[in-house]
Order: C-alpha cells, then structure tokens, then sequence
C-alpha cells in the first residue's frame, strides 16, 4: 500500500502533541530543524528512516504504524480498497481485525491479509441473517428487522395466551412470504434465526408454538396460513386447515384488535396501488383515523 504522506504527518503531529512538545523543542529532541518537522506534519515530505526510528521511539509505536496506521486501521483501508462495495458493521470490523492480528498479521504481506479478508467475507455471505424483533405502538406487535437493522421485512402480533405468533408482511419493503414459508419448512438454519429472539416478545419456546402467517393476494384478499413448530426436526411444519389449529385450542383464534388494522392498511395500499412504496416512517394510528380504517 502506497504511503499517505498527509496521514504520516497527522501521526508525527498526533505524537508530539501527546508528549506536549513544541514543534521547536520536538525538532531538537531528535537532532532536527523545526521547519523539517513542519514539512513533515504539514504532509510535504516522509522522514528518513533514521528519523522514523526515533519518533516511533519517542510515540511507543513501530515504524509502520508511523507509516501506514495501526493494524486495524491497515486492515480497514485494505478492506476498502479491495472489496469497496462491502459494507460491514463495527463488530464485523472487530472480529475480522483480531482475526487476522492474531494470526502473524504483517504490514508486509497484504496479498495474504487480502485472502484473510475474502475469507471472512465469504463467510458472511453463508451466514443467515441476524432477525430482531422491536416493539411497535400497537398493542403486543412487533416489526422484524434483519439486514442488521437496515430493513424492515414483517409485523408480528403474538398472543401470548395461547402460544401462537401472526405474520403479516411490512407495506414498505420487497419482502417475499412465499419465501419466507418455504424456508421456515425447510432450512434450520433459517429457523433457528426466525426464534432466537422470540423469547424475547414473550413467546415460551418450551410450549407449543404456532405460526399463521396472512399473505395478500393480488386483487388485495387475504391468504392465511398455519403451522406448528417440531422441536424434533427444527423445523415448522404446515398444518392444512384453520379447523386443524382452532381444534387443537378448543376455540377460534381472533386477532387482535389494532394488528387486524395493521392488516386492512395494508389491504388498503394495495388496492390503492401501492403495493410496494420506498421506505419510510410511519404513523400507524394516524393513518388508520384519516383513512378510517
């Protein structure tokens, strides 16, 4: 990696005003002249090496990081230099820096520290996505976030009486329910991401649990569907019939109040033709009063 003379001279500077010299007092301390120094922080010219010995010495630092930065912020401009469209968190940074420091990092061999890095991010791209749950104003529902909290995908109402979770999926974003069920019947791992956090909107992961998922068809009538997760194959298996579920429960299933709004606002979207809209916020109980839901 090219040297950054600007980002050099920040260092220097960062340096002597950590040890509260003058650029004066600095400049004799490692056997220079003041307006040296002044070229070197002003980012015009680099220190020869034995001038970078002595200032690395003087900062507790190694030449290298003089030069290019500490590890972790080498690894991050390498990161953006050969992978630009990648975005990732500040705990993925976290985990990928300590990786590859751990593992005889060198600012010498970035050609290996790159294949670290296309390693790591290959990863990422096998791993399922996180999936959170947050409160919404509505009585006991909820909006799932995954993307790391980029995008909202879905609403979930739970009644927590009988064990059962609704999902409906979110106005505002391309989010595939036939998708989604496909997955939550076949993969695991999906699944396991699906309920990690529903313990945390008070669904008792030691009881039976179910699943009605509401789907919008095209003319804006809505689908219901239901399943019953197997604590033995990890996975939720679809029951045929409403009378399946409410048989179980000994009554029918109402929803509540405010999420059987949620669900006629989004019948509403559509049918007014906006089946899918950009991002953005909005005021549920608002909406519901000017459209008179």
């Amino acid at each position: 990696m090219n040297v950054d003379k600007i980002e050099v001279g920040n260092r220097i500077r960062a340096i002597r005003e950590k040890l509260n010299y003058s650029m004066n007092d600095f400049s004799i301390l490692i056997d220079s002249k003041k307006s040296t120094v002044n070229s070197w922080e002003r980012g015009l010219a680099i220190p020869k090496e034995n001038m970078l010995k002595k200032i690395a010495l003087l900062g507790k630092v190694s030449i290298d990081e003089i030069l290019y930065g500490s590890p972790k912020e080498y690894i991050k401009k390498l990161v953006g230099l050969h992978f630009p469209n990648v975005e990732l968190t500040s705990k993925q940074y976290r985990e990928l820096t300590e990786a590859i420091i751990s593992n005889d990092f060198s600012y010498e061999n970035d050609l290996y520290t790159v294949l670290q890095i296309t390693k790591y991010i290959e990863t990422l791209n096998s791993k399922v996505e996180p999936i959170f749950y947050l409160k919404t104003s509505l009585h006991s529902t909820y909006i799932s976030m995954s993307r790391y909290e980029k995008q909202i995908d879905y609403f979930l109402s739970v009644d927590v009486k009988r064990n059962i979770v609704h999902i409906m999926p979110f106005t505002f974003q391309p989010f595939d329910l036939n998708l989604f069920i496909k997955l939550i019947t076949t993969d695991p791992a999906i699944v396991e991401a699906f309920n990690e956090h529903l313990p945390d909107i008070n669904v008792n992961m030691k009881a039976p649990l179910h699943l009605i998922a509401y789907d919008m068809t095209k003319n804006s009538r809505m689908n219901e569907r239901f399943f019953f997760f197997n604590t033995t194959t990890k996975k939720y298996d679809c029951l045929k019939e409403a009378e399946e579920l409410e048989e179980h429960f000994g009554e029918e299933l109402p929803l509540s109040f405010l999420f059987q709004k949620e669900i006629l606002k989004e019948i509403w979207f559509q049918q007014a033709g906006f089946s899918r809209l950009t991002s953005m916020t909005l005021d549920t109980k608002k909406f519901i009063e000017e459209n008179k839901l």
